[in-house]
């Protein structure tokens, strides 16, 4: 219900609104972040209402917009809300949370408001278009995540960042070129206190993937809610540690061990984030209960973030080399070829060209390498960032590389005809280009391996190792040592009836045969030692690898 008290109030906050409004280049801007009010639930309007009043006592006004990591429903009310206390002008980011998605009605509101937000920037992925999304203001990127997203559906139960949202988010930060990214999603990817087990965490390896994304990328913030609790910190792992998760609680919504709402008010400078938590409750005044401070990492000057990445088996016989431009450049040096030397010293011909744009196409007509990329190869690559202004210029890049797989396996461990000491055996290989499935071939015999007969096929597999010689594989006795194994594998290319198999080249290892043990000398002494297994009778031929000699200054005699 529209309370007419607040149109005094309303006035002066539009005023200050369209100001900040023209301010969407300024290096200095605000945003509030807040979730979980729930206005379905009648109980939870008047401390919803209460948090809108003290945001407006407390911080002036809300910033430059709102954005809400979702359980906001109905939002046709929240709407209402905030047109009534901050002015139909205001600005406010919906993120879809597991509650809007009880009514088609809530979703489909979402929906359309998308087409309403300002400084879009990129779409979501097919069938997520509207309800995920980014955005620019000022020096920042944002974020929201549909985690109900399934590659198909966009309201599917259960959170999780399923292949196309990653993927597409991956593309979205490559091509960002701002230096601050915050990124909003309903679930926590490591809850504390409730939905333990049953957010993000419930798929742990989508999970860690998507958090190391983050923390590779300089993500400042995570955002999300979902627990009721407020509550920021940074989480240790396969990655240099860098991004914050910003549960922030409820704005209405209370859980009975956490009573108070919570509202983020978060400014973004030249130089760093401050982040602002106020917390209260019903009828009584909201206070900072925590506040800090991240430093914005300065931009490289070198050229960094290298598409292909580097080391990457990239599948084409072109690519489109691009990468993200060090701080002050204003010109790029490509330099590219076969030959790391020749690359790295800027010589053979490996000089490309000086351009501003942070692309360059290989492997394709009217480019280098007009012919195509050859299938097995590695290529390098570096770029030189250049300012003809600074003295310090040019910047020499890294050397880069990526290599360009073979349609079939390559790269075999143990690699090819190597002499292999223990009796069992991790096979491991490198993945031809397309390949979807591995089949694995193994035994003691060429002809058999060859033709995969004889039991020597063994697996139809994704992953890209097999193990041999231990129990519960095949040979559970161990490998028999002074044997020669082969073994090969073939690529499964496509599904279905459009599948192809590629056949693998045959590759071997021979065990090490078991080593001799000679002891005779004179006295206690044993002269010569070889190995520590078999006897050597006098006179005997010993052939095999010696790993253990030891010569006494005796003469060994018969």
């Amino acid at each position: 219900m529209l309370r007419a008290d607040y149109w005094k109030k309303v006035l002066l906050i539009v005023l200050l609104a369209s100001i900040v409004g023209n301010l969407a280049g300024a290096e200095t801007f605000r945003f509030t972040v807040y979730c979980d009010h729930r206005p379905v639930q009648p109980e939870n309007i008047p401390r919803w209402e209460w948090l809108l009043d003290e945001m407006s006592r407390n911080i002036i006004d809300e910033g430059v917009f709102h954005i809400m990591p979702g359980d906001f429903e109905p939002p046709q009310f929240t709407d209402a809300s905030l047109k009534l206390q901050f002015g139909e002008d205001v600005v406010w980011y919906p993120v879809v949370g597991n509650h809007e998605l009880d009514e088609p009605a809530f979703m489909e509101w979402i929906r359309n408001a998308y087409y309403s937000l300002p400084y879009i920037v990129n779409e979501g992925p097919a069938g997520c278009e509207t309800t995920t999304y980014s955005w620019d203001y000022g020096n920042a990127h944002f974020v929201a995540l549909n985690q109900y997203y399934d590659g198909v559906s966009d309201t599917v139960k259960g959170g999780d960042i399923v292949d196309e949202l990653y993927y597409w988010l991956v593309a979205d930060l490559e091509a960002n070129t701002k230096p601050v990214i915050f990124i909003f999603g309903h679930e926590p990817a490591y809850p504390e206190y409730r939905h333990v087990g049953d957010s993000l965490d419930q798929y742990p390896a989508h999970r860690d993937r998507f958090w190391k994304l983050l923390n590779d990328e300089q993500v400042i913030a995570y955002f999300c809610c979902h627990t009721h609790h407020y509550y920021a910190k940074q989480v240790d792992g396969d990655w240099a540690t860098f991004t914050w998760q910003v549960d922030v609680g409820n704005a209405g919504n209370p859980t009975s061990t956490e009573p108070w709402q919570t509202f983020m008010d978060v400014t973004v400078t030249e130089t760093e984030v401050i982040f602002n938590t106020w917390q209260g409750t019903l009828n009584s005044p909201f206070t900072t209960i925590e506040s800090w401070t991240v430093d914005i990492p300065a931009p490289p000057y070198k050229a960094y973030k290298p598409k292909p990445a580097d080391g990457a088996a990239h599948p084409e016989t072109w690519a489109t080399l691009s990468w993200r431009m060090g701080a002050g450049a204003v010109s790029h040096d490509v330099y590219f070829g076969e030959n790391f030397d020749d690359v790295n010293d800027g010589t053979g011909g490996t000089f490309r060209d000086s351009q501003t744009e942070t692309s360059f196409a290989v492997g394709s007509p009217e480019s280098a390498f007009p012919q195509g990329l050859v299938r097995g190869v590695t290529y390098y690559w570096r770029v030189d960032e250049v300012n003809d202004l600074d003295p310090n210029s040019p910047w020499k890049g890294d050397l880069w590389s990526f290599t360009v797989p073979t349609d079939t396996a390559y790269n075999p461990d143990p690699a090819d005809g190597a002499i292999h000491r223990d009796t069992w055996v991790s096979l491991e290989w490198s993945v031809g280009a397309y390949a979807v499935l591995h089949n694995v071939y193994f035994g003691d015999n060429f002809d058999d391996v060859n033709d995969g007969t004889g039991g020597t096929f063994r697996s139809n597999q994704t992953e890209t190792s097999f193990t041999v010689g231990l129990p519960g594989f095949p040979y559970p006795g161990g490998l028999a040592p002074g044997t020669t194994y082969y073994w090969r594998i073939d690529e499964v290319v496509g599904v279905g009836r459009a599948a192809k198999v590629l056949k693998g080249d045959i590759w071997s290892f021979t065990l090490a045969p078991e080593t001799a043990n000679v002891v005779r000398g004179v006295g206690s002494h044993s002269g010569l030692y070889v190995g520590a297994g078999r006897t050597l009778e006098l006179a005997g031929f010993f052939y095999g690898l010696i790993d253990d000699v030891r010569i006494y200054d005796r003469a060994i005699t018969p």
